[in-house]
């Protein structure tokens, strides 16, 4: 009897052990399958591309030419270039070009920002990466220069560059700051009549927006104006999220954006982008003259006045 009652206790020990090992198992097999599930969603989650999110906005559709109070013609709307422009809402990041044209490399993107840079245009590093600020600084040169406006480099580009030469201002005299509606670019010229600085701009769309419940109409104001307040850094105006403005007429001014389209696409201020916009404001101090013009000079006035 004694033999047989260990026997059993055995087989229940035994059993036990059993039990034991497979909870335990069970509960590591639990623990692996915690700690797995999340870092599978880390890896899907950094897998998925990085979009830059966009300021909030209000656009509306009425219309009206009344000018909103100072820092509210700001925003970040959601347009469509004019049909008839030659503008190119797509965004390459590379130097990549059609089918027909020829790709170039990165001796030709170093020859294509050192030339940049030599006329003027505001170029980054001149490290053989056509990344966002050489992109832009390529836009700008095409619109002064009437090409397409893709911002791709390619050979013909690179050897309309090559022949290229440092834009004229309209206007001379003391240092001031020119905005060319008619080809959207803006110009920093010194006291010289020298163009120091040429940068891509997107001014009024010319479409409705309703404001604060009043109704509005996108344009940029033509005439002489002077920078009359400026504020360093952020922002929040009634309708967007603005960067470094330098107002120059009632609530128009001269700000960093997020989007700078190839075309007209404000709410009536003169957005730059934003790689540009704190060091543009250094440049442009209070009371500097700012002169928006459509390609013509106006009031049959070619200089400005020195201080």
């Amino acid at each position: 009897m004694r033999v047989m009652k260990l026997e059993t206790d055995k087989e229940d020990l035994m059993k036990n052990n059993r039990i034991i090992a497979t909870a335990l198992m069970t509960l590591i097999a639990l623990f692996l399958l915690c700690a797995w599930m999340p870092r599978q969603a880390e890896l899907r989650a950094e897998s998925k591309p990085y979009t830059t999110p966009q300021p909030a906005n209000n656009f509306g559709q009425p219309e009206d030419e009344r000018r909103v109070a100072p820092g509210s013609i700001q925003a970040e709307p959601t347009q469509n270039p004019p049909k008839d422009s030659n503008a190119s809402d797509k965004t390459p990041s590379a130097a990549v070009a059609g089918s027909n044209d020829k790709i170039v490399g990165r001796q030709q993107i170093l020859e294509a920002e050192q030339r940049l840079a030599t006329l003027g245009y505001w170029t980054g590093p001149i490290d053989g990466v056509l990344d966002e600020i050489s992109r832009q600084a390529l836009v700008a040169f095409q619109k002064v220069e009437g090409r397409k406006r893709t911002g791709v480099l390619t050979v013909d580009e690179l050897q309309a560059l090559r022949t290229g030469s440092r834009p004229l201002p309209l206007y001379s005299g003391a240092a001031h700051v020119e905005v060319d509606l008619r080809r959207q670019v803006l110009f920093v010229v010194d006291g010289g009549g020298t163009v120091e600085k040429v940068l891509a701009i997107s001014s009024g769309s010319g479409n409705s927006y309703v404001s604060e419940g009043k109704k509005c109409r996108a344009v940029t104001p033509v005439g002489h104006f002077a920078v009359y307040n400026k504020i360093s850094g952020y922002r929040r105006a009634p309708l967007g999220l603005i960067y470094y403005p330098s107002y120059f007429d009632g609530g128009f001014a001269i700000h960093g954006s997020a989007s700078v389209p190839a075309y007209p696409a404000s709410h009536g201020c003169v957005r730059v982008p934003m790689f540009a916009a704190k060091q543009l404001s250094e440049m442009t101090p209070l009371g500097m003259d700012v002169i928006v013009h459509d390609g013509k000079a106006t009031e049959n006035k070619s200089s400005i006045p020195a201080a």
